[in-house]
């Protein structure tokens, strides 16, 4: 009958579930890779929606020449909280961070 609904079971509704975030992480890994390439600017990365749940220490550490004590002293200048994720970074701290990560690209040209 045309209109009905088909019952869609939990197994079902979980096995796609985890399909998406499977996929959700495949494309933030390569938008990481393609920051580690230079393949993306910084004003770019950090705009980018595939990031946004990425803590920042991690997101940081995607970028050329940026280990973890460098992200971590660059948090520290910023005042970024170890656990805070890059969409809920407030403007001066991704300002401060964007001009921090400029001037380490810069330093590699």
């Amino acid at each position: 009958m045309a209109g009905e609904l088909r019952h869609i079971s939990s197994s079902e509704v979980a096995r796609e579930l985890a399909l998406r975030s499977a996929e959700a992480r495949r494309a933030t890994k390569r938008f990481k890779e393609s920051i580690a390439r230079g393949e993306v600017g910084v004003e770019e990365a950090f705009d980018s929606p595939l990031v946004a749940r990425v803590r920042v220490v991690s997101f940081l550490q995607c970028f050329r020449g940026i280990g973890p004590t460098i992200a971590n002293d660059f948090m520290s200048q910023a005042h970024v909280a170890p656990d805070r994720r890059v969409g809920g970074l407030g403007p001066h701290q991704r300002e401060k961070l964007v001009d921090l990560v400029g001037r380490v690209l810069e330093r590699q040209r």
